[in-house]
């Protein structure tokens, strides 16, 4: 299973791994490979049938695989799209002459085509609900200092009432591969007052850039252009004026904003907001792939201010924590906030919020692919300890146990599910591979006791046993459970060339001679050996590379 939550859609062979090859393997590592095995599964050297015609298909499969990857442009192909990619019907359009660079570019072409194809079929929904809670008068001082008398009993519990909320939905569909009309709405009340604006437009898009038209109804009859163009690979621009029509005349207003990429890390934005709350931003933006952060400077007529925001990624635990400043002449704002995501489509995060004269509020969010649903707490209007204490600690409790009660269970529910699906989905060429792991064995058991001999002879490398399969969760050892583990001692001597062994870092599950016994859960090969006639034993996950011996 991928760190997604998913399995492949198909069982596909990996040539690399059948050759206990890297994917940047050299044409000599190549040919090596295939002379080595094309020696032990040449057909002419079995005489019974039954095994003469394993050796057969062995032999076919490894040559296949030797005229595959020794080819650039089939090698290409490979890469890019595997096994299946060499039989796609239409790439006879792909002329032979190209190299693999231009393959790789024409399939991305393609991908992009059958993309788009893809979007004239559905439109593109997206909604935003924002609920508003004001909860300051519990932890306002006002009220904790307040002395109930018993009589006002019914006031001792804190009041906590919706102060607003709003809905926005948009809808984008796509009418070319160039033109798309764009549709947004949205309602909103606070305190009571409510206003709403619905609005239309149309986008263009024409290499190096674009425009895109609008009209829209809300407080008043608003109308919009917007034009942005590319001007390398490294610089954008785009200018967005509006004006807005109401009974009390013409508000009109512009934005204008360059964009260029620095380097692979940095980039560089200037805004200019002219009209309606003028003002002037300068960005600056470092992007990684465990971080990304920001600095900006805001000179405006309302408000001048610096704001510093940092961002830290963490991929293997699908989250990510974000913390940041701002400060300026309206006063200083703290935000601390925290995202996980809890499934392939699915997130949630918290922030909180800290600053004068702002106070103190929560944020809890939740995202269900295009929907997105947030909850605001008014926690005080006042810097606090215990609201913040509050803020923190209670968001956090009701996550672990949201995860403890639910969240776990339902994952492993899910994933059982989906494993058990594609276990039955693919059952046959599951079979089909362990009766070819099976039958390849056979072929090896002589080339297994010449290698091991030789290696004794010498006191060298010699496997005495090798277990490849689930790892138990609980023990963090192989499993004991039947079906769960195979033994996979001679195919695992065969790599041994000069009292040495060296596998590749993927997945073993696809070497000569092996398969998966257990698809979707963690797998480890343990193995025991002597060298220079000293016993040792070593335990290898199944994606780590093996390098033996290892001392002696």
């Amino acid at each position: 299973m991928d760190p997604s939550g998913s399995y492949p859609s198909d069982v596909e062979e990996d040539y690399y791994s059948f050759f206990n090859l890297s994917k940047d393997a050299t044409e000599d590592e190549i040919t090596n490979a295939y002379k080595r095995l094309s020696r032990v599964f040449h057909p002419d050297k079995h005489t019974d049938p039954r095994k003469k015609e394993n050796a057969e298909q062995l032999f076919h499969k490894t040559k296949t695989i030797y005229e595959v990857l020794r080819d650039p442009r089939k090698r290409a192909i490979y890469d890019t799209l595997g096994v299946k990619g060499l039989n796609v019907d239409g790439w006879e359009v792909v002329e032979k002459a190209k190299s693999p660079e231009q393959i790789r570019a024409e399939y991305q072409r393609l991908a992009w085509l059958e993309e788009e194809r893809q979007l004239l079929q559905a439109t593109n929904p997206r909604s935003t609900v924002v609920l508003n809670f004001n909860a300051s008068d519990t932890f306002s001082s006002a009220y904790l200092d307040y002395e109930f008398e018993d009589d006002e009993y019914e006031s001792f519990f804190p009041k906590v009432e919706v102060s607003g909320m709003s809905f926005s939905q948009s809808i984008e569909v796509p009418m070319s591969p160039e033109d798309t009309v764009c549709l947004t709405g949205n309602l909103q009340t606070n305190n009571g007052i409510g206003s709403g604006a619905i609005n239309a437009s149309l986008r263009r898009m024409r290499s190096p850039g674009g425009y895109e038209f609008g009209f829209g109804i809300g407080d008043g009859l608003i109308a919009s252009a917007k034009g942005f163009r590319s001007f390398s690979s490294r610089s954008y621009a785009t200018l967005t004026g509006d004006c807005l029509f109401t009974s009390r005349g013409l508000s009109p207003g512009f934005v204008a904003s360059t964009s260029y990429q620095f380097d692979d890390a940095y980039q560089g934005v200037w805004a200019w907001k002219g009209g309606r709350q003028s003002g002037m931003t300068l960005t600056l933006m470092r992007n990684t792939v465990l971080n990304s952060s920001q600095i900006s400077l805001h000179l405006g007529i309302a408000s001048v201010y610096t704001a510093l925001s940092s961002t830290w990624k963490m991929p293997q635990r699908d989250a990510k924590i974000k913390a940041g400043i701002k400060g300026g002449t309206f006063g200083c704002i703290i935000e601390g906030s925290f995202e996980k995501k809890i499934s392939k489509y699915t997130a949630i995060g918290m922030s909180l919020t800290v600053g004068v004269p702002l106070g103190v509020s929560v944020r809890l969010r939740f995202i269900r692919s295009t929907q997105t649903y947030i909850c605001n707490f008014m926690l005080c209007d006042e810097v606090m300890p215990i609201p913040i204490a509050y803020g923190v600690v209670l968001p956090t409790v009701g996550y672990l146990a949201f995860k403890q009660l639910f969240l776990d269970k339902y994952k492993k529910a899910a994933e059982e599910r989906d494993l058990k699906l594609w276990r039955e989905a693919h059952a046959a060429r599951l079979r089909e591979q362990r009766e070819e792991a099976e039958a390849t064995i056979v072929l090896l058991r002589e080339t297994y006791a010449r290698n091991r001999e030789t290696e004794i002879s010498k006191h060298g490398l010699v496997i005495t046993k090798a277990i490849y399969g689930r790892i138990d969760e609980e023990s963090g050892k192989l499993s004991t459970m039947e079906g769960e583990t195979v033994d996979v001692t001679i195919p695992l001597q065969c790599l041994v060339k000069d009292s040495q062994l060296v596998s590749i870092t993927s997945s073993k599950a696809q070497l000569p001679g092996f398969y998966d016994p257990c698809v979707g859960g963690r797998k480890a090969l343990e193995i025991e050996y002597t060298f220079r006639n000293k016993p040792h034993k070593v335990f290898v996950e199944d994606n780590q590379r093996i390098r033996l011996p290892k001392n002696g």
